[in-house]
């Protein structure tokens, strides 16, 4: 099976959805903002085609050759200048590679077409794979910024703020 990194379209609404409700089932460390029962396909694609047009906002899928969804990096503004990345890829998948693909294609994005000026991400302290990989990418921990929440699993857990400063 190949996979491809590419922008999400407004047709992959229904599928995007799904893809976060299996993500946030089988995943400890990826949270979802929004509650997902509360957001329609159409309302979805239409954030999806702003997204398209935007310098500040950007959402990457993971796909095969039939176009099933099997990673998403989203990274939308979250105060001025700043973007907030989140990365997820379902577990069968995960060890390929593709977490540092998004990222890799999310930094280009950032550097030569944003016009958001850093980037933002929280990640769990106990997710060594995830932050190592920040760091090669010269993410820098926020100081001060570790917080506790409650995952999708119910656990107290960890998090810590990380910033790579742009432009």
């Amino acid at each position: 099976m190949e996979l491809y990194i590419r922008g999400a379209q407004p047709e992959d609404a229904q599928a995007i959805i799904d893809l976060l409700l299996k993500l946030q089932e089988e995943s400890t460390t990826f949270e979802v903002i929004e509650h997902l029962d509360t957001v329609s396909p159409d309302q979805l694609a239409n954030s999806l085609s702003e997204i398209q047009v935007s310098t500040d906002a950007l959402m990457l899928v993971v796909v095969d050759e039939q176009d099933h969804l099997y990673g998403i990096l989203t990274a939308l503004p979250n105060q001025e200048l700043t973007t907030e990345i989140g990365v997820a890829i379902l577990n069968k998948v995960q060890g390929l590679g593709l977490g540092k693909a998004l990222m890799e294609t999310v930094l280009d994005w950032f550097f030569d077409f944003s016009s958001s000026q850093q980037l933002f991400l929280s990640v769990q302290v106990q997710n060594s794979r995830a932050r190592h990989l920040y760091e090669k990418m010269n993410f820098k921990y926020i100081e001060d910024s570790n917080q506790k929440i409650v995952n999708a699993h119910g656990e107290l857990v960890e998090t810590i703020d990380m910033i790579l400063e742009g432009k």
